[in-house]
């Protein structure tokens, strides 16, 4: 992915889109250390779900649970009953892909790249609807 297409898939995702986020998810690697040595694990996606979710209002924390893996807790503002949100950032390797495992693709309504179905595409999700949370005024 350029750093055009990087950009786009940023502006679509902080508006809430979920395609946009999963992509930019993907884009981004995330690879578990303790699952495939030399691994970069998933600082650099947790603060890209960390940047989207101060965006739209939520006091964020990045807590590094060891070097390099951290969690994402988020918390938006209000009153009422709590919602958690839960979800994994990490992926396994990317040996043996027959495709760019960074490089998020949509064809026939499905995306590819690594962990764009686990569970990548599944924190978009969340990340999404709790962009709608943020942004509904209830």
């Amino acid at each position: 992915m350029n750093d055009n297409e990087r950009a786009r898939w940023v502006e679509t995702a902080r508006a809430g889109d979920p395609v946009a986020i999963a992509a930019l998810l993907v884009a981004t690697p995330s690879v578990n250390p303790a699952l495939s040595p030399g691994g970069q694990g998933e600082g650099e996606v947790a603060a890209v779900c960390a940047d989207l979710l101060q965006r739209w209002g939520f006091a964020t924390s990045v807590i590094e649970v060891v070097p390099g893996r951290p969690n994402v807790v988020a918390e938006l503002p209000g009153r009422g009953p709590r919602l958690l949100f839960n979800g994994h950032l990490d992926t396994v390797g990317v040996e043996g892909m027959t495709i760019d495992p960074w490089v998020p693709a949509v064809a026939d309504g499905r995306m590819s790249g690594r962990g764009s179905c686990d569970m990548k595409g599944g924190v978009a999700s969340l990340l999404a609807a709790a962009h709608r949370l943020a942004t509904s005024g209830d």
